[in-house]
């Protein structure tokens, strides 16, 4: 189906109008293009591109069990084995929509698309909780209560509930100590005139919503914020400035200023609180780092850490909300030159001969003791490496050589796929023992978890952009994301030293003493610290990361990669 500048792999409803796409492979994946094939071999269904070598398997590791494949008039894409068995079938994995006779299982959810004709992430996503309640939350929010804007209130309900569009057309959730419930109401409004605002998450981070009738959208962004991207207003705002001269013992008032917004309010938890006067709250915010908008409500002064979420404007509101924002045209201080004090020539000119002449008779010997020890450490270990190669012993073939598995291999191994860990788009995926001679030790390895994990939020394609984004910073500075010999306390965690150095214009700290291009090192910089934004639909996909690394596409300013949240 068409999708973007190409394809795409999809289910739609025929005979309509109006197409109805009911389920995408890898939706945030660039589109293909016009010589991709899909091709049923007994390994499972493939997506091959041009030549046999690019090619991606939609459902595989059978191990040659595939035996048919059929589109079922349900809507359902199935895969058999020659028993007739169901192998894999899309019904198991929704997009964005359930079919009659399709259920949505614990465990399972559901995520909206941007719009009927692109059908990449959108902003929400619903989940069958594993405590029987069925909630909707924004997508780049945790699963928690707090970031719930609609449930079936169906909570302590046991593990087996399930959602469910039977044939007739009537939507349930049925279990075992629930029974059946018919899902007749919604907490979306049904007309389009109504205010989308109600819906947490409409906008994005640091942006706020204003509802049906808004010139140029409902979306807008804060004073000192500017959108992420001006065609697509929903993904949210970035501030433009940071706050690296402020930290550094400027005078406040000099540099920012105060910008007022009337009737508004947002979701998160302030930092601090104290019971104070309107005008007393706008110069606390002023003169405190850590405050990037502060809430003044019911005599109280509430100060925030940004981003902000959940955010919306209302007539209905009686709220000032102040936002620190760069003064422009700062008067930039004279530089004071000191004269140089002048001394007597000739003495000045001995004394630099005589320095001179020391230093390049000490440089002169630390070269030759450098050279004499650069080349006895290259005889060490070109012998070490010969002793490697020799030794047969050391498992090094067994350590670095892939090698596949077979169906009863893999079967006898996971005990006939008895404990199952996960299922995702790629397949389920089982716990399992493999008998060997390698150790703990060598198979340790390390790899870098985007935020998204550990709050327990929804995991797309986004989350290997931030891996991607953090080996790049590494790349580039020559060091782990987390160092504790460095010189500074500010150089430990590596995405906060490697912003600060280039909001502050200070590149040449992250390559030291190198000679490199200074352009091409800024233009990965900007590129890791998009990658690894935590909020993943900040982040590009891997086709624009490539091709801002190549050039080829703008790299805009990046916002700070950190989100600092204190909730209380």
């Amino acid at each position: 189906m068409p999708h973007g500048d190409g394809f795409a792999i999809g289910i739609w409803l025929i005979n309509q109008t109006e197409k109805t796409v009911t389920w995408t492979f890898n939706r945030d994946d660039p589109p293909v293009f016009s010589n991709a094939t899909l091709e049923l071999t007994r390994d499972g269904l493939r997506l091959r591109i041009g030549a046999v070598k690019d090619s991606t398997y939609i459902y595989g590791g059978y191990a040659r069990e595939t035996a048919s494949a059929a589109m079922l008039d349900s809507g359902n894409f199935v895969l058999y084995n020659n028993r007739s068995v169901v192998l894999r079938q899309t019904f198991e994995y929704p997009t964005d929509t359930i079919l009659g006779g399709q259920n949505l299982s614990t465990g399972y959810g559901m995520v909206s698309s941007v719009s009927k004709s692109d059908q990449t992430y959108g902003k929400f996503f619903l989940y069958m909780q594993r405590d029987g309640n069925l909630a909707a939350y924004p997508v780049n929010s945790s699963v928690a209560p707090p970031n719930i804007f609609w449930s079936s209130g169906t909570d302590n309900s046991g593990t087996d509930v399930m959602l469910t569009l039977n044939r007739s057309g009537v939507l349930i959730l049925h279990g075992d100590r629930l029974g059946v419930r018919i899902l007749a109401s919604s907490h979306y409004p049904d007309k389009k005139n109504a205010n989308q605002c109600e819906v947490s998450g409409f906008c994005g981070w640091s942006s706020y919503c204003l509802g049906v009738g808004a010139n140029n959208g409902p979306c807008k962004c804060y004073p000192g914020f500017e959108f992420v991207n001006t065609s697509n207003k929903f993904l949210g705002c970035y501030r433009y400035f940071n706050d690296n001269d402020y930290r550094r013992g400027k005078d406040p008032a000099m540099l920012y200023s105060i910008v007022s917004l009337e009737n508004i309010l947002w979701g998160d938890y302030p930092y601090s609180y104290v019971q104070m006067k309107k005008k007393n709250c706008n110069i606390s915010c002023l003169e405190d780092c850590d405050c990037g908008a502060a809430l003044y409500k019911s005599g109280g002064c509430n100060k925030y850490k940004l981003p902000l979420r959940y955010s919306r404007a209302s007539k209905n509101l009686s709220a000032t909300a102040f936002f620190k924002v760069i003064q422009k045209n700062i008067p930039t201080p004279p530089i004071h030159l000191h004269p140089e004090t002048v001394g007597p020539k000739i003495e000045r000119k001995r004394g630099l001969i005589l320095i001179l002449g020391i230093t390049l008779g000490s440089i002169s010997c630390l070269c030759f003791m450098f050279a004499i020890y650069t080349i006895f450490r290259y005889k060490h270990q070109v012998y070490k490496y010969r002793s490697l190669s020799e030794n047969t012993n050391l498992g090094l073939i067994e350590e670095f050589t892939l090698r596949s598995f077979s169906y009863n291999e893999l079967e006898q191994a996971t005990d006939g796929f008895k404990e199952e860990l996960g299922k995702g788009t790629s397949g389920v995926v089982y716990k399992g023992t493999i008998p060997g001679t390698v150790g703990d030790e060598r198979t340790a390895g390390y790899f870098y978890l985007a935020p998204e994990w550990k709050l327990n939020a929804f995991i797309s394609i986004k989350a290997d952009i931030y891996s991607f984004g953090i080996v790049l910073l590494e790349i580039v500075c020559c060091r782990r994301s987390i160092e504790v010999n460095v010189p500074t306390t500010d150089e430990i965690i590596l995405s906060s030293w490697v912003y600060d150095c280039f909001m502050a214009g200070e590149l040449e700290k992250l390559v030291e003493d190198e000679n490199v291009d200074f352009v091409t090192l800024e233009r990965m910089v900007k590129v890791g610290l998009w990658c690894i934004q935590e909020d993943p639909a900040l982040r590009p996909l891997m086709k624009n990361a490539i091709l801002m690394l190549e050039g080829t596409m703008d790299v805009p300013v990046p916002p700070s990669p950190v989100r600092s949240l204190v909730v209380s």
